[in-house]
């Protein structure tokens, strides 16, 4: 087994789940009770400044990690010796692994909602120390990878509804059947109408929650008022700072959308397409980017200064506002 592999294993075991029987159709599967959930995260964090910065977790990478750049934590570690970095010691939140995001990638099954589930970006919200404001993600990395994540979650959700559409048929079928106790009735019906208020109190507060989240900023949206539950400075906070549309105003026809630069559009009906774009590859787009629009024309090549262009200067725009590190911390209560 290649080291690769044995660290693939390893991280699966780490979380609790089963290694897949190699000839499904000739064993049987015991019963096993169910296990705990595991509190294993993976946290995408900044790389802070270090003058000895730590090592990739992955055995057959030797690089170190640059400062600024994105990384994931995995926490807590699976290895019980990473406390010899020197970084990690420093570390209030105990021992972890860290991994260069492709590397990471490489060991990590990201389509698997056990895998994915675990993904979170290092935010105000993660941060109880100040000590730890340089592992904060910007804002357009919170609101990425976020995104991303509950696309492929998304995704997954939608295939294995495919598999399941003709049994669950069939139960619904059945169900029809059921015989009704006549004597509770009226409880019934009471229930009902309870239940069918709570939910369109939840769905309402969900259309404003995802409204704010996918259109703030646009010329088109139109806030509706504080999302309940969710307090005042954090709403502003999505409604301006880590809005994913730059628009010029009313009439503006071509607006800059982060979601769809940097993930791809998302079809406009129910129909879903398979999300392709790599964690990595998205986070490497924007470092790259953000470096280009942060840094002086005066320091660019030509070939730079030509990139540069092509991001526009509503993309630009909408790069400084959201590179900017969200870090006061704000309870969101529900």
């Amino acid at each position: 087994m290649d080291l690769e592999s044995y660290e693939r294993n390893a991280l699966r075991r780490h979380l609790g789940l089963d290694k897949p029987s190699r000839d499904l159709a000739t064993q049987e599967t015991p019963f096993r009770p169910p296990a705990m959930k595991s509190l294993v995260s993976f946290i995408v964090e900044r790389s802070p400044p270090s003058n000895k910065p730590a090592k990739c977790s992955l055995p057959s990478c030797s690089q170190v990690f640059v400062s600024g750049r994105y990384r994931v934590a995995v926490s807590p570690a699976m290895k019980k010796n990473t406390a010899q970095n020197v970084e990690i010691i420093e570390r209030l939140t105990g021992d972890i692994d860290l991994y260069h995001v492709s590397c990471f990638e490489r060991i990590a099954d990201l389509s698997d909602s056990a895998f994915l589930e675990r993904i979170e970006p290092f935010t105000r919200f993660t941060n109880f120390n100040r000590l730890q404001e340089d592992y904060i993600c910007a804002g357009a990395v919170e609101r990425l990878v976020n995104e991303w994540k509950t696309r492929r979650i998304r995704w997954n959700t939608v295939v294995k509804n495919s598999y399941q559409e003709e049994e669950q048929n069939l139960d619904d079928e059945d169900d029809m059947y059921d015989e009704n106790n006549g004597d509770s009735e009226d409880d019934d019906v009471d229930e009902e109408i309870c239940s069918r208020t709570t939910i369109q109190k939840s769905q309402f507060t969900e259309r404003l929650l995802d409204d704010l989240m996918h259109n703030a900023g646009s010329s088109r949206f139109k806030p509706y008022g504080l999302v309940p539950g969710m307090q005042r400075h954090q709403y502003f906070l999505f409604l301006n700072s880590l809005a994913p549309w730059e628009s010029d105003g009313p009439g503006d026809t071509q607006e800059w959308n982060l979601f769809d630069t940097f993930l791809g559009q998302e079809e406009s009906n129910n129909v879903r397409i398979q999300p392709s774009v790599n964690l990595s590859a998205v986070l490497e787009k924007w470092e790259k980017w953000v470096e280009l629009v942060l840094t002086p024309d005066t320091s660019l090549t030509h070939e730079q200064l030509k990139e540069k262009a092509g991001i526009g200067e509503k993309g630009c725009r909408a790069i400084r506002r959201l590179a900017v590190i969200p870090i006061q911390q704000i309870p969101w209560q529900f």
